[in-house]
């Protein structure tokens, strides 16, 4: 729809040639504003928003939906006589767009963020059960960070990833070479089941007090990971392959199984 409203704001002011008529810029603001109203509440727009400021998201979608009924006021003084009604029409569409909209994404999110939550839920259960000292207590939590699926994501998230840094002693290389000749290591896919293979080894090495005689080097892929949100898409993976395929290079490699 953006991309959309962009190019019939792009051909009104540059494609219809001269003289141009009445009204034409104002066509044209109106047409991009609304364009810009609708990019500022795709989630892919929003995410990097809020990765570079966050609760920025919102205060943009406000300035784009206001821009759109300041465009419409400007068509609706340079056309027909029929203007103000379609102005008013507008008008009402842009200032309750927001309103709409932003309880649907806020519901989205909140629905992301729990059944993220859920799908970590078998990873962390044998993180915490090794290492429980970087379990947050839910004691510690006030009712309201109890309730709050974004508190829970980011400690279930933070919990997680202390963990595997905690097993780096563990981690061999051995198990990383042999998972990188199992699984195609080139694509994000295969380099979580990788990861996941090295991690139910590490576990299974950590409980038998085992280190690792040469250490695997950090996963490439997690150590680009730049927010939140970035980290726990890597995290499912890791944990959707530590499920379900891990165990094909582990139970040949260490003896030892863990959450299989």
């Amino acid at each position: 729809m953006a991309c959309l409203l962009a190019a019939a704001a792009a051909y009104w002011v540059l494609g219809r040639g001269t003289p141009r008529p009445t009204g034409t810029w104002a066509i044209g603001a109106l047409l991009g504003s609304f364009a810009l109203a609708v990019v500022s509440y795709a989630p892919l727009f929003e995410n990097a928003a809020e990765g570079v400021v966050p609760n920025v998201s919102r205060l943009l979608s406000n300035v784009a939906s206001l821009a759109a009924a300041t465009a419409v006021l400007a068509v609706s003084f340079q056309l027909n006589v029929t203007s103000p009604a379609l102005a008013v029409l507008l008008i009402c569409l842009g200032l309750t767009l927001p309103a709409v909209v932003y309880p649907i994404s806020q519901v989205r999110r909140r629905r992301w963020e729990v059944r993220s939550f859920e799908a970590l839920t078998f990873l962390w259960q044998d993180l915490a059960a090794a290492m429980p000292e970087n379990v947050l207590s839910s004691a510690d939590f006030s009712e309201e960070a109890a309730n709050d699926s974004d508190f829970l994501l980011q400690r279930r998230v933070i919990e997680i990833s202390d963990g595997i840094l905690a097993l780096g002693p563990y981690r061999s290389r051995r198990v990383q070479e042999t998972a990188q000749r199992t699984f195609e290591a080139g694509t994000e896919e295969g380099a979580a089941a990788v990861e996941a293979a090295v991690v139910k080894a590490a576990l299974a090495a950590a409980k038998a007090g085992r280190f690792a005689d040469e250490v695997a080097s950090r996963s490439a892929d997690a150590a680009s990971r730049k927010d939140l949100r970035a980290d726990t898409q890597w995290l499912l993976l890791v944990a959707d392959a530590y499920a379900h395929r891990a165990g094909r290079v582990v139970d040949g490699d260490q003896p030892a199984k863990v959450g299989a």
